[in-house]
């Protein structure tokens, strides 16, 4: 091996992305199988062209970790959420809230409000899709309930859901790409720190 690694053409950086496509494709429909497989092989693949161009275990290693450590605060908040989802549904939450739907809500304020509850426990929990499939699920109970729309109904529960999760410090996409954006900064930063700058 070289002491200097070298980078990799185009075509083999696409190498591993192409053969993970390739193999979920086939997989999948075909086999059954679970996306773990292809995930695996797509890493060994890029392990193997990474020794081939001169990159020792180390750096290798530092460059997973560190593509670990970018989306882990994601995958927590993920895991959270799947905790209150369960925990929402074998307690009963969801139809308690369509029998207090249909208690509360009019249909002449109820897209309106529809959107509005879904934003607020979108920003609370920081999950749009939380969001759809807890108090969605409830509020298209209670759109039936009141003959409403349930084509409109799911628009706003989409549209509040969406907001409330851009806007929600806890949000799992917003962290995810705080934190890539973060790592993409420094790079920059690193790569450029050697450059003249013009007085």
């Amino acid at each position: 091996m070289d002491d200097q690694p070298r980078s990799p053409s185009l075509a083999l950086a696409l190498a591993p992305v192409v053969v993970v496509m390739t193999i979920l494709g086939l997989a999948i429909p075909l086999l059954g199988a679970s996306a773990h497989l292809p995930l695996i092989v797509g890493s060994v693949l890029v392990v193997l062209i990474g020794r081939r161009l001169g990159y020792s275990w180390n750096t290798l290693q530092e460059g997973m970790v560190k593509g670990i450590s970018i989306g882990l605060p994601s995958i927590l908040i993920l895991l959270a959420i799947g905790i209150l989802i369960g925990s929402w549904l074998v307690g009963g939450v969801v139809p308690l809230l369509v029998a207090y739907g249909l208690q509360l809500l009019t249909p002449e304020v109820f897209l309106v409000a529809c959107c509005l509850i879904c934003a607020v426990v979108s920003i609370v929990t920081g999950s749009s899709w939380t969001t759809a499939a807890t108090i969605g699920v409830a509020l298209i109970g209670v759109a039936e309930g009141l003959e409403v729309s349930k084509a409109m109904t799911a628009g706003a529960i989409v549209s509040g859901a969406y907001f409330g999760d851009k806007v929600s410090p806890l949000s799992d996409t917003t962290n995810l790409a705080a934190g890539w954006r973060r790592s993409l900064s420094s790079s920059i930063s690193a790569t450029c720190s050697g450059l003249p700058c013009p007085a």
